[in-house]
């Protein structure tokens, strides 16, 4: 085991309103949800041997009303939710050896295997060093397979390697923007002493994260949903008194501790909650042997249990939730207060998709289906006047001041 103080001594990173009764033909659909747009945080979906042998299940952020989604006579494991909520991937075991990824509705409906042929992971259970991630347009799995990490889309084709052989590499995790993927590799043909590392998708090229001590390692990537930073367990090896922790991104800035592992044994498969604000997480006990499910607020780092019982429950991930969808309305006037009608209004988000809408005959404009928490750009485009550029950031329905134009 790894004692505490050289786990704090780990190396830096190397690179590390009311609404307007306004007229119908005020109004437009925005349309202008992203995949980046903040998530919410909705159902857990985890690993359990309560009925006997591995299989699905989800439950309340909270832990309360279990529900199994999978019955197999072998094991269904690895419940990865895509980014808009509404899909599961898993791995399905039958026979003994035979592993697949298989695919499933929210509510465990549609099952249906996109690959099979998986090679043995290594090790047993919760040990394992096995990972899917979605790419951010849900259309798209990374997947481990033997010492290669693949990409694939939804329908089971476009299988692609995109380690190529190069080492020992595990763990995929999808950058939030697309861009990118950090896994686990170890240089070593044992396959220990791991690090993380972050691959361009565009290029292939590959620049290392972390930098453990010898006869240490890091693993379990798991990208926030800004973006902003990993986190990742490090420890003496993944089996033994691993510590939760996260990196900040760009690499070179420093390794930050946020759980020192005190369960006496095993923590793993860290992931982020959708609106990045906790952790959840696996511990086993050495008392029992058991593993369950804890979450981590991030902030303050107090710790919620989340599973108990005589059996194991492991392997959890986060169901993001799309928040509702508002509104932005308004009104536009001339210098003396009239208001002009048919001009165009438009609403553009950081992203740059524009979308328009024209001022009826009380100067009155509104776009619905607006995703929130993003700060948008409004403009007016009137021969006449001129008007300035409004921002404002969107977390509600929104009725703006009146939008006057200049002199």
């Amino acid at each position: 085991m790894i004692n505490l103080l050289a786990i704090k001594n780990l190396a830096s990173v190397l690179l590390s309103l009311t609404l307007f009764a306004a007229e119908p033909t005020g109004s437009v659909k925005a349309q202008l949800r992203e995949t980046s747009t903040p998530r919410s945080n909705g159902k857990i979906a985890f690993t359990s041997d309560r009925d006997g042998n591995p299989e699905i299940y989800l439950m309340n952020p909270d832990g309360t009303s279990p529900t199994r989604l999978t019955t197999n006579l072998g094991r269904d494991d690895y419940p990865t939710w895509s980014p808009d909520g509404a899909t599961i991937a898993f791995i399905r075991e039958e026979n003994g050896n035979s592993r697949s990824i298989w695919l499933m509705n929210q509510d465990g409906t549609y099952q249906r295997q996109i690959v099979g042929g998986l090679t043995s992971f290594g090790q047993i259970g919760p040990f394992e060093r096995f990972g899917m991630s979605w790419a951010p347009d849900s259309t798209k799995l990374a997947f481990q397979n033997g010492s290669d990490i693949f990409v694939i889309d939804t329908l089971g084709n476009g299988l692609v390697n995109i380690t190529n052989g190069q080492f020992i590499n595990f763990e995929p995790s999808w950058s939030p923007d697309g861009s990118r993927i950090a896994f686990g590799r170890s240089i070593y043909s044992h396959g220990h002493y791991p690090d993380i590392y972050i691959m361009a998708l565009q290029g292939g090229a590959v620049t290392q994260i972390t930098q453990s001590l010898p006869y240490s390692e890091s693993t379990s990537p798991d990208w926030s949903p800004d973006g902003s930073r990993l986190t990742l367990l490090s420890g003496a090896d993944s089996m033994d008194n691993s510590s939760l922790a996260t990196v900040n991104l760009p690499a070179g800035t420093p390794y930050f501790p946020l759980i020192y592992n005190d369960f006496g044994f095993y923590i793993g498969t860290p992931r982020w909650s959708p609106d990045g604000t906790k952790i959840i997480f696996t511990a086993k006990g050495q008392s029992n042997g058991l593993s369950q499910i804890w979450g981590l607020d991030y902030e303050t780092q107090a710790r919620t249990q989340l599973t108990s019982g005589f059996l194991s429950n492991y392997h959890p991930d986060w169901q993001p939730v799309a928040p509702p969808l508002v509104s932005v309305s308004g009104r536009v006037l001339t210098p003396e207060g009239m208001p002009i009608r048919n001009v165009t209004v438009s609403l553009t988000p950081p992203s740059g998709v524009r979308v328009t809408s024209t001022t009826s005959s009380f100067g009155l404009f509104r776009f619905d289906e607006v995703a929130p928490g993003e700060t948008y750009t409004i403009n007016v485009n009137s021969k006449r006047y001129r008007f300035a550029t409004r921002s404002v950031l969107v977390q509600n329905d929104v009725t703006l001041a009146d939008l006057i134009g200049l002199e």
